[in-house]
């Protein structure tokens, strides 16, 4: 099958992965009203077509966090990313390595920290859920700091869990259950079976040399589903803040007020991000929320925006809107669960080649052309702010 944009890597993993794993990745909480909207308010936005322009030299490259990128991409957290494809957050990575852009390791996932630093050689990016449990939170950072991590991703959207009713009706609420369906569907695709018999690993990676005994997989996920933290306030964050030798970023910014708290913490960065819609269904998309935050931080702090991203026009979107960079889930996993590792690259690479084509017929030949003037829409555009250099260093 030949994969020329992100709804055929949808496509195919959703025929090789079983139907729990795949709508694990693909669903949104509740009645999914969050997860359409990101979409579609991204494709509300039109491009202004400019021509008679010189584009022969285009260059997508940016900093970001420091590090030279050649395009504005993130591979964000994900959550049992190794339950798509055998060692999935190691090929993942390893994609971001080649690409050249950073990978972001999730608190839950199935590879952890030692994993990926044997794997590739760039550092990479860690997010860590608050638990109630401080030492456990501590373990995590002391691995990532083992491991050589220098960013820090705290997610301060998911104080509890929202309900995901395919995940439930599947067994993958929490507590996890298996439910007969659910397994008769996962016999159907043997492919699965025999690839994850060659994973490294079954159980969340970064929980290894907590815990005294050996829970199992299903013990932990119900362990963690009552230990986040829902006193996320700054004052009760300030410790990692204090303890991180590094960029801190937050992860799950919807409100301009919110942004300034972030910034008056001492974040070096902020996620526009409405967990992909995972979260707080009926909220704003993340499109809707990006030019008042910029509005009020302006450039104190990098500006990343997630969630509904599927195509490279939807990333000069949200460059337009006043993002410095782009992070990406749903888009890079369907590439995994297509075709491993050369599906992640592949996803990158359609990515960046239709946001290189965006710009060429909007006329702009670097990031910082990229801005209100090229776009034109029903939200507010008054609120954007567009940077002379599009950097996050």
């Amino acid at each position: 099958m030949t994969f020329t944009d992100i709804h055929s890597l949808r496509q195919k993993a959703k025929r090789r992965i079983p139907r729990a794993v795949f709508e694990y990745v693909d669903g949104g909480s509740y009645t999914e009203q969050t997860l359409g909207r990101n979409t579609e308010k991204l494709r509300e936005i039109q491009l202004i077509q400019r021509v008679m322009r010189d584009v022969t030299d285009r260059d997508t490259s940016t900093k970001i966090m420091g590090q030279d990128c050649p395009m504005p991409l993130v591979l964000g957290p994900t959550g049992l990313t190794g339950m798509i494809h055998p060692n999935g957050e190691v090929a993942a990575f390893r994609a971001a390595c080649a690409a050249g852009i950073p990978y972001t390791l999730c608190t839950p996932a199935i590879g952890n920290t030692d994993d990926l630093h044997e794997s590739g050689p760039e550092p990479f990016w860690f997010q860590v859920y608050v638990m109630r449990d401080k030492e456990f939170t501590r373990h995590l950072l002391h691995r990532a700091r083992r491991a050589g991590c220098k960013t820090l991703v705290i997610t301060v959207d998911l104080v509890v869990n929202a309900l995901r009713h395919k995940d439930a009706r599947n067994g993958l609420a929490i507590p996890f259950k298996v439910t007969l369906p659910t397994a008769l569907d996962a016999l159907t695709k043997p492919g699965w079976f025999l690839r994850m018999s060659r994973s490294k690993r079954r159980t969340f990676g970064n929980f290894e040399g907590y815990f005294t005994d050996k829970p199992s997989a299903l013990s932990m996920a119900e362990w963690v589903g009552q230990q986040y933290e829902p006193l996320l306030t700054p004052d009760n964050l300030s410790w990692i803040r204090d303890e991180w030798d590094g960029p801190v970023i937050l992860k799950g910014v919807l409100t301009p007020e919110d942004a300034q708290t972030a910034v008056d913490f001492g974040a070096d960065g902020i996620v526009v991000s409405n967990h992909g819609g995972r979260q707080l269904d009926g909220t704003l998309s993340v499109a809707e929320a990006l030019p008042a935050i910029r509005q009020q931080v302006g450039d104190q702090i990098a500006i990343f925006a997630d969630s509904g991203i599927r195509t490279g026009m939807d990333i000069f979107r949200l460059l337009a809107l006043g993002a410095d960079a782009c992070w990406i889930g749903r888009a890079y996993l369907y590439g995994l669960g297509a075709a491993g590792q050369a599906g992640v690259s592949k996803a990158i690479d359609i990515l960046h080649k239709e946001l290189d084509v965006a710009m060429a017929l909007t006329g702009c030949r670097s990031l910082s052309d990229i801005g209100p003037d090229r776009i034109t829409c029903g939200i507010s555009l008054d609120a954007t702010h567009n940077t002379s250099i599009r950097s996050t260093s």
